[in-house]
């Protein structure tokens, strides 16, 4: 059987060669007919057919073209919009739309204009479009306007291109929608569970309050070791450092400025400067004897220029802000040191002290 098999295939090969060529050439071009129907047939069922259309206003010509007019909501259809006008005339080719009807934009490109032989300019825009929803939709029209060189403006709107979108899901595959179902109770958590989180949740929070705590302690005990004047130093940099002259702030910034150094001097004198007006706080330093003459009327010019801003809402200039930074730090370092009475009274304290023992 094995050796009989290509003897019977040559002898068809045979009888075929010795037909007639006006026998096998006509059916051998009928089969190539059917073929073709066939795939023309194939063609159609997909629903794929060109559109092309072209208009023409004068001199002004534009011809529309889509690949196909028929399409399932997974395809692209392929836009050309070729504009042809005289060199001379100037073309104002539409911008990219946010969407052309139920179609999103996946691409919009101008080709570079092109000047033919003929003296004619030629442009093509490029767009690839995709459906969103299955059903008879329509491409609408875009308009192309051009201006001739005597600034006559001609207008001509491509023909909007009807499109059939189909699901890509057949009519016997579509979906039914049923109506919800009850939520399923979830299962109920272990009560261990429950008391676990609330035992971590009060540990977590604990630790951050004694965090917090620690944290102050801390921070007071530092400032308690330093001294006014280093204190009053550090809160000085602190405000510089927030930029608030920088930010035209003036008010607050001599606001704190100000109440600063009155701070300092109730730390270093013992001095209820926070309390009192600018008036009453002069006259009691004056009356304490704790400042020279110099420093006192240092330190009234400074708390007046500081009313002046906080009060009269006058506007600094950058040299007046730095004098009063300058100012407050200078006070400061100058006024640090102990002055002769209160080394006096250092001394005698402990003397006194011994004779009551």
């Amino acid at each position: 059987m094995i050796e009989r098999a290509p003897q019977n295939i040559l002898k068809h090969r045979v009888q075929l060669a010795s037909l007639p060529r006006c026998v096998w050439l006509p059916a051998l071009v009928a089969g190539l007919l059917a073929l073709t129907a066939c795939a023309d047939k194939a063609a159609t069922d997909v629903g794929e057919h060109a559109f092309d259309q072209t208009i023409q206003d004068g001199d002004l010509t534009i011809r529309t073209h889509a690949d196909k007019d028929a399409l399932t909501v997974a395809d692209r259809v392929h836009l050309e919009f070729t504009i042809t006008a005289p060199e001379q005339f100037a073309v104002e080719l539409p911008e990219r739309p946010e969407s052309m009807g139920d179609f999103t934009i996946a691409q919009w490109t101008f080709t570079q204009r092109q000047i033919g032989a003929g003296g004619e300019s030629t442009q093509t825009i490029h767009a690839r479009l995709e459906p969103f929803l299955p059903g008879e939709s329509v491409i609408p029209s875009l308009e192309v306007v051009a201006v001739n060189p005597a600034g006559e403006r001609i207008v001509l709107t491509t023909p909007a291109i009807p499109v059939t979108i189909r699901s890509v899901l057949a009519a016997d595959d579509a979906v039914e929608i049923t109506g919800l179902k009850e939520v399923a109770a979830a299962p109920p958590r272990p009560a261990w569970l429950l008391v676990l989180w609330i035992v971590v949740g009060v540990v977590v929070i604990a630790a951050v309050v004694l965090f917090i705590v620690h944290f102050r302690k801390a921070r007071v005990a530092e400032e308690e070791q330093l001294s006014p004047a280093e204190r009053a130093l550090r809160r000085l940099q602190a405000l510089l450092d927030r930029n608030l002259a920088g930010r035209r702030e003036f008010r607050s910034f001599y606001n704190e400025l100000s109440e600063l150094l009155r701070i300092y001097i109730e730390d270093r004198f013992g001095v209820r400067a926070p309390e009192q007006t600018t008036e009453e706080f002069l006259r009691d330093m004056n009356a304490r004897d704790v400042l020279t003459s110099n420093e006192l009327t240092t330190l009234r010019e400074y708390l007046r220029h500081c009313d002046l801003v906080k009060f009269a809402a006058m506007e600094p200039s950058p040299a007046q802000v730095d004098e009063s930074v300058g100012t407050t730090q200078r006070f400061i370092e100058k006024t640090a040191t102990p002055r002769a009475h209160e080394l006096i009274e250092d001394e005698v304290t402990p003397t006194l002290e011994g004779v009551a023992a």
